[in-house]
């Protein structure tokens, strides 16, 4: 009964099974429509007992030589007129229902009146509230079809004109091109056309050289500042000037301080006792302090 089990109805069958009696309106109802819709679909009906108790059986062997048949038949319609519940019964037994739910191909259940409802209803694949409404579901409308056919034929001749006029234009533009005309023409027109280019590519690819030679001097320059040799060989003259100057420095310190020495050696000589001493004076004093000269052939 689910929606996901339900078969798709074929759009153009070619024959049509009818379950049902063969004494009854049903039938009567579903050739007349599905030959005024579709006259070239088959119909066969398997004449059925549809009501009493044997109708269940009836209705079960009908569906199975259906299914059994040589012949392909594409939709199944089963039904009847309206009636009690109890004439309807039929359509609710559980063996009925299951060999609906088992036949390969759809089928369509027309059982009573609208407001009538079967399990044959529920589990068949589509359900019809009439014969005719059954009876359209199987059948596609020939007149809708034949217009659908007209309309399809004019799109299709408009297109096929617009292609050819198309193709007129182009081979007209073509016919008057200056390649047919002037051969020689078009193909000095593409040679300078070709010489503007070789042109335009020789001197984008010399652009191209001149700014990667550029380049590579840049980084030329820049690798040889950075150079390490070249920094160790500033390093080291810088280091040989700075230590010239600090020998010179260290001499000139020296050598002054060699001058300031002599001097103050000079100083303290001149200034020495023995110095005095080593000339025969002396200098002495008495306890209350007054200055005494003393010769020193008197010492």
């Amino acid at each position: 009964m689910q929606i996901l089990n339900k078969k798709k109805i074929p759009k153009f069958p070619d024959k049509i099974a009818v379950v049902t009696s063969a004494s009854g309106a049903v039938i009567h109802d579903i050739m007349v429509t599905a030959n005024r819709r579709f006259p070239h679909v088959e119909i066969d009906l398997f004449p059925t007992i549809v009501q009493g108790k044997d109708a269940a059986a009836s209705i079960i062997a009908s569906l199975q030589q259906i299914a059994a048949s040589q012949d392909k038949y594409d939709v199944v319609i089963i039904g009847r007129g309206g009636g009690s519940l109890e004439d309807l019964w039929p359509f609710n037994e559980e063996m009925v229902v299951r060999q609906i739910y088992s036949m390969t191909m759809p089928v369509i259940s027309s059982v009573g009146h609208e407001t009538d409802t079967t399990l044959s209803d529920l589990v068949a694949d589509k359900r019809a509230a009439t014969p005719t409404a059954a009876a359209e579901y199987a059948t596609p409308e020939l007149s809708a079809i034949t217009l659908q056919i007209i309309e399809l034929r004019t799109h299709l001749y408009a297109a096929i004109r617009s292609i050819i006029n198309s193709d007129k234009i182009l081979f007209n533009r073509t016919k008057n091109s200056v390649f047919l005309r002037e051969p020689q023409r078009f193909y000095d027109e593409k040679m300078q056309t070709l010489d503007l280019l070789e042109q335009k590519l020789e001197q984008v690819a010399n652009n191209y050289l001149l700014n990667v030679k550029t380049k590579y001097q840049l980084v030329n320059q820049s690798l040889l500042s950075t150079n390490p040799h070249q920094i160790i060989k500033h390093h080291y003259q810088e280091l040989i000037f700075k230590t010239q100057n600090l020998n010179k420095s260290m001499c000139y310190l020296i050598n002054n301080n060699k001058n300031n020495f002599y001097n103050l050696s000079q100083k303290l000589d001149d200034n020495s006792p023995l110095k005095a001493i080593s000339r025969g004076y002396v200098y002495t004093a008495n306890e209350d302090g007054k200055n005494c000269y003393i010769c020193s052939s008197n010492m």
